[in-house]
């Protein structure tokens, strides 16, 4: 045994810890890291897809979502979103700020 925590380990550690996902969970944060950070970001990269490929971006998936900001930007009308978090801190967040319904397990075993 070399001294490393097991898979399981990691990811109940990882998977119940508030630590871990804070920052994207601060609800005092969410109408500014909507509006700064979130949108433009969001906006450029559907741009620069349009230019690289000549049409719009209609499918969206975000693996590690976090609080699930970029996928709350990316509702629009006429797009697909899917995102997989494994914190239950922010699995809960998206849901309850966003109503977002993201995907637990894990997503190569999708």
């Amino acid at each position: 045994m070399d001294g490393r925590p097991t898979l399981e380990v990691m990811v109940n550690m990882i998977s119940e810890s508030e630590e871990h996902s804070g920052i994207y969970i601060d609800q005092d944060a969410v109408k500014m890291r909507m509006e700064q950070i979130v949108l433009p970001k969001f906006d450029w990269c559907m741009n620069v897809f349009e230019r690289r490929t000549g049409r719009l971006a209609r499918t969206h998936i975000d693996v590690g979502a976090g609080g699930e900001h970029f996928l709350a930007g990316a509702m629009r009308p006429g797009r697909v979103v899917e995102g997989f978090e494994m914190y239950r801190a922010s699995f809960e967040f998206a849901q309850d700020v966003f109503n977002l319904n993201l995907k637990q397990d894990a997503f190569l075993a999708s």
